[in-house]
């Protein structure tokens, strides 16, 4: 197997992994590593789509891993700008979204939905 075989699979690899992942940091370091093994892959053969395509994903993986990282830290993002997952999702959740990011509680936007309904 060639060494741009073998980097494909593996950017393939990760974003399979990503998939996979149950909370948005993690999920966003996959990407961010698929995205520079993607680059890398396709630096090999020159496949211009697919670099300009994973480049311009790179920068906004890193900016949502970092807004991420703050709402898990401090509860609400740091640069200014409303949670969209908090003004959305919250009023439909068992716990808050900052607990959900930290992996605190287990919101269950189905039970959440039923129980307000319900209450009406």
């Amino acid at each position: 197997m060639q060494q741009a075989d073998m980097l494909g699979w593996l950017a393939a690899g990760l974003v399979f992994a990503a998939f996979y992942a149950r909370q948005m940091a993690p999920l966003r370091g996959l990407a961010i590593a698929s995205n520079l093994a993607f680059i890398s892959y396709a630096s090999l053969d020159h496949l211009w789509p697919i670099i300009v395509l994973h480049a311009a994903m790179l920068p906004l993986n890193l900016l949502r891993l970092r807004q991420a990282l703050s709402l898990a830290r401090h509860g609400e993002p740091r640069d200014g700008t409303a949670s969209a997952v908090g003004t959305t999702v919250a009023p439909f959740c068992d716990t808050r979204p900052a607990d959900a990011v930290r992996g605190q509680g287990s919101p269950s936007v189905h039970h959440g939905l039923t129980s307000s309904i319900a209450a009406k």
